[in-house]
């Protein structure tokens, strides 16, 4: 699976994942969010015909108790990874980001 790392944020990997699955279904019926796939040139028939824990998985890697050693991995599936990979970056990530506060997410690792 390919994968992009991120600074721990407020949300963890269990809570990432329940935002996943509600996303999957608001954007099943939600015009705005499919609107704002297409213009991400994801083809959102494509996107919703992957189960979203196969698409999107979540992990933490480091150890300690410091949150800044401690990175979140998002993985995407093999097989549809530059769909999932740029409707993760283009659209889910930022709606994650509007509906739990800028710091649900942290940067980038290289940030």
């Amino acid at each position: 699976m390919d994968e992009l790392q991120y600074k721990l944020g407020a949300r963890d990997s269990d809570q990432l994942a329940s935002d996943i699955e509600e996303f999957w279904s608001t954007v099943e019926t939600d015009d705005t969010l499919r609107a704002e796939l297409q213009d991400a040139d994801v083809p959102v028939d494509k996107l919703l015909s992957i189960p979203p824990s196969d698409a999107i998985q979540f992990e933490h890697r480091g150890a300690g108790i410091d949150p800044a050693t401690v990175t979140l991995v998002v993985a995407f599936a093999p097989a549809v990874n530059e769909i999932v990979k740029s409707a993760w970056k283009e659209v889910i990530l930022p709606w994650i980001r509007r509906r739990r506060g800028d710091d649900a997410v942290g940067g980038t690792v290289d940030e």
